[in-house]
C-alpha cells in the first residue's frame, strides 16, 4: 500500500488546458472518489496517475517516489475499467492469471493468488467459463479479480459500474466497499454518479471544468459545501436555490413572495447584498402547530413510498422541492406550510458562487 501525492498537476492538450492545477494528498489505505459531471477532467486526472496520459506540469508521487516519467507497468498500480477489458478467448482463470504469467510468477503462486481473489469475490465456480458466458456483474468481478491478484500499491477505478443496471450497481457498490475494508489498499475511484460517490468514499474530490471545487468527507461536503456548484451537485433531489437579499441587520434573508427566513448566524458583512439561498429538500419541514416560515403552493406530488417529493413554489419566482414523510397526505393545489430551520439555510455569493 502507498500514499499518492498530487502537487500542482496540470494537463494541456495543445493550447487547451483541461486540468488547472490539482493538489491533493491521499493517505495510505484511503478510498478517494473523484466526482464531477462529464467532461470535468476526472478521468484525465486518473489516467495521469496511471501513466496513460503525460503530466504537463506538476508532480505525481506514489509511495514517496515521483512517477511522472515511470511507465504504467512499473508504477505498482492496477486499473479497473468500465468496459471490463477481458480477453474473450480466455477463461476467467486465464484472464485473472495472465498478468502474473507474463511477469514470470511461478504457477503455484499464480494458482494461490487467483484462488484467493476468486474466494474474496465469490467467483470460484466461474473460473473455467469464458467472458461471453458471464453476466455484466460477473464480468466486473473478474476485472476486479484481475486487479486484486496483482497485489498493487494502488487500485484505480474508472467508472467501473457505469455499464450495469441500477439494481446491480447498488449491489456492486456494496461489494467494492467490502473489498476495500478487506484489502485496505489505497484506492482512487472516478464516477459522475454522486450517490455512488457519497456511499463509497472516505473523502471526495469534487471537480468542475478541470478544477477542484472542494475536498473532504462526504458528510462535510454535503452539510458544508464551499461553493454553489458543490451544493448543487451533491444530494438527490438537488438543493433548492432561490434569489434572496440579506436584511440590513444581517439576521435574516428575504426570499421570493415576501418571505423572511431567519439566519442562524448574523451576516453583517453581507447586509443588503443580493445572494443565492440554498435549502435542501429534506430540510423543509411541515409547520405542525408552529408559525410557518413560508407557504408553498403544490404543483406536483411524487409518491416514493417512505418519502414524498413535493414540487411547488413560493411567490412568483421561488421554485421549491420538499422531501416530506410519505405518510403525510398531500395533493396538487394544496397550500403547504413550511418551516425553514435557520441552521440549514446556506448563503452563496451570487457572482463568485462561494459560500458566505
Amino acid at each position: 500500500m502507498a500514499e499518492v501525492s498530487l502537487r500542482g498537476v496540470k494537463k494541456r492538450f495543445g493550447t487547451t488546458q483541461v486540468i488547472h492545477g490539482v493538489d491533493c494528498q491521499i493517505s495510505d489505505g484511503e478510498f478517494i472518489v473523484i466526482v464531477g459531471p462529464s467532461g470535468c477532467g476526472k478521468s484525465t486526472l486518473l489516467r495521469m496517475i496511471a501513466g496513460l496520459e503525460e503530466v504537463t506540469e506538476g508532480d505525481i508521487a506514489i509511495a514517496g517516489k515521483v512517477v511522472n516519467q515511470v511507465e504504467p507497468k512499473d508504477r505498482d498500480i492496477a486499473m479497473v475499467f468500465q468496459n471490463y477489458a477481458l480477453y474473450p478467448h480466455m477463461s476467467v482463470y486465464e484472464n485473472m492469471a495472465y498478468g502474473l504469467k507474463i511477469r514470470g510468477v511461478p504457477k503455484a503462486e499464480i494458482r494461490q493468488r487467483v484462488d484467493r481473489a476468486a474466494d474474496i469475490l465469490q467467483i470460484g465456480a466461474l473460473l473455467e467459463r469464458r467472458p461471453r458466458q458471464l453476466s455484466g456483474g460477473q464480468r466486473q468481478r473478474v476485472a476486479m479479480g484481475r486487479a486484486i491478484v496483482r497485489d498493487p500499491a494502488v487500485f484505480l477505478f474508472d467508472e467501473p459500474l457505469s455499464n450495469l443496471d441500477a439494481k446491480l450497481r447498488v449491489q456492486m457498490r456494496v461489494e467494492i466497499r467490502k473489498l476495500h475494508q478487506t484489502l485496505r489498499t489505497t484506492s482512487i475511484y472516478v464516477t459522475h454518479d454522486q450517490v455512488e460517490a457519497m456511499t463509497l468514499a472516505d473523502r471526495l474530490i469534487v471537480m468542475n471544468a478541470g478544477r477542484v471545487e472542494q475536498i473532504g468527507t462526504p458528510i462535510t461536503l454535503y452539510e458544508d459545501p464551499a461553493t454553489l456548484f458543490v451544493a448543487g451537485f451533491l444530494g438527490s433531489p438537488a438543493m433548492n436555490f432561490l434569489s434572496g437579499a440579506v436584511a440590513a441587520d444581517g439576521q435574516s434573508v428575504a426570499l421570493p413572495g415576501g418571505v423572511q427566513a431567519p439566519l442562524a448566524t448574523a451576516h453583517a458583512a453581507a447586509a443588503g447584498r443580493p445572494v443565492t439561498v440554498g435549502i435542501r429538500p429534506e430540510h423543509l419541514d411541515l409547520a405542525e402547530g408552529a408559525p410557518p416560515t413560508a407557504t408553498m403552493k403544490v404543483d406536483l406530488v411524487e409518491l416514493l413510498g417512505a418519502d414524498t417529493i413535493v414540487h411547488g413554489r413560493i411567490g412568483d419566482g421561488g421554485i421549491l422541492l420538499a422531501r416530506i414523510d410519505g405518510a403525510v397526505p398531500i395533493r396538487t393545489g394544496d397550500d403547504l406550510p413550511l418551516v425553514l430551520a435557520p441552521e440549514r439555510v446556506h448563503l452563496f455569493d451570487r457572482e463568485t458562487g462561494a459560500r458566505i
